[in-house]
């Protein structure tokens, strides 16, 4: 049942319109840190001394949304994860796909379990469906980035107004420490990387239309140390109703 709810509710974001944003003072956009909302204790680099299989590292995204968004009913991202231009993506950060090395170790989520007085508003509720839809490594023929798209929608029923003056959860990105250490440990923990957002649209029903976001200059973090060549991506494409199915069979 929940399927086809989803793929019901992704159908009615992929029809919706474009509209442009208007200029503004504020911050609009996405944001990414480790461990929480990037203006609520969240932070832009995160280590790890990958000696343990324990544990979690967690992205958050949260975004500040324009004004006229009055009926919230999903969200469309798309993250470009690279190395350094030299170098490969190494295995652990190989997730999802067939004979990946740590194919169930990468997670997203839409629930904020925990939340505090200060942190993001979580607009979602537990209402959300989505998870990630695509891991490409070796994207666009390069060998040092992946492609990661996630999409997550609620029932139109529960849509409501967001505010441009609150910051709110987008989503956590989850990645567990299996398979870090011993005898079959995924080489490539402590070689750094970096991730940024490059794509992220706000969907209403089709008579109000949709917002893509243009880049707020904090939608990058960074996995064991800098990497001054990050952002260097692959821009996203518009994303089609078939290409959205195409990913839920």
């Amino acid at each position: 049942m929940k399927r086809v709810f989803f793929a019901v509710a992704l159908g009615a974001l992929a029809m919706s319109l474009v509209i442009s944003p208007p200029a503004r003072a504020q911050i609009v956009g996405p944001h990414f840190a480790w461990d929480g909302c990037w203006n609520y204790g969240g932070v832009p680099m995160k280590t790890f001394a990958c000696d343990t299989n324990a544990g979690t590292s967690i992205m958050v995204a949260s975004f500040d949304p324009p004004a006229g968004i009055t009926a919230l009913t999903g969200v469309e991202t798309v993250i470009d994860l690279m190395t350094t231009p030299t170098e490969i993506v190494p295995d652990w950060w190989s997730f999802k796909n067939t004979g990946a090395c740590r194919r169930t170790a990468l997670t997203a989520s839409f629930e904020f379990p925990g939340r505090g007085q200060w942190d993001c508003s979580d607009y979602w509720a537990g209402r959300a469906l989505g998870g990630v839809s695509l891991w490409a490594m070796g994207y666009a023929g390069r060998p040092f980035q992946v492609r990661c798209i996630l999409l997550g929608a609620i029932p139109q029923q529960d849509a409501r107004q967001v505010s441009p003056d609150t910051s709110y959860y987008g989503f956590r990105l989850i990645v567990d420490h299996t398979k870090t250490v011993g005898d079959s440990a995924c080489a490539g923990c402590s070689q750094p990387m970096c991730a940024v957002i490059t794509r992220f649209k706000l969907y209403q029903p089709v008579e109000l239309g949709d917002w893509v976001f243009i880049g707020s200059g904090l939608e990058t973090v960074y996995w064991q140390t800098d990497i001054p060549e990050c952002p260097a991506y692959v821009p996203a494409r518009r994303t089609t109703w078939g290409a959205l199915k195409s990913l839920y069979p």
